[in-house]
């Protein structure tokens, strides 16, 4: 089976609405970019706590057939507390960045999403950006599938 890039994200993004992060937190797509010069400029538009998915990079495999695919998520936490509030969290009633990484690992790793695709592995987490109350960091993860070859 072909899936697009939107089909794909729009059900990650079901997949993140169905887990407990969907009560604390806005989730959708990211439209903007990555590089910004500081927390202020990369929050503008932006809610918090928020976990944003996209699409990052593709590429083919075995002669073209296989289309392996990265994703991403980017959660930020605000914390009046402080940073460390913001990555860490303050209890059961506040959540910080890392829970947020883990509910994103726990919701969507080994899930095929009710696609016929790889199931999705997390592969890697990156601080994006902090300052003295919000904390952004991203988790990317890969799935893939083989394309059908259309005559």
């Amino acid at each position: 089976m072909n899936y697009t890039i939107d089909q794909i994200e729009d059900a990650i993004i079901q997949e993140l609405r169905k887990s407990p992060m969907e009560g604390y937190c806005t989730i959708d797509t990211f439209g903007g970019p990555l590089a910004a010069n500081s927390v202020k400029e990369f929050m503008a538009g932006k809610n918090a706590p928020a976990c944003y998915v996209f699409y990052r990079d593709g590429n083919w495999e075995d002669d073209g057939t296989t289309k392996v695919m990265q994703f991403a998520a980017i959660v930020i936490a605000r914390n009046l507390r402080g940073g460390g509030a913001a990555r860490k969290g303050g209890g059961p009633s506040e959540v910080g960045a890392y829970d947020m990484l883990e509910d994103v690992k726990a919701a969507l790793k080994g899930k095929s999403l009710g696609l016929d695709i790889g199931p999705i592995k997390p592969k890697r987490e990156t601080n994006i950006g902090a300052d003295s109350h919000t904390a952004i960091y991203a988790i990317e993860f890969e799935t893939y599938f083989h394309e059908e070859l259309t005559l």
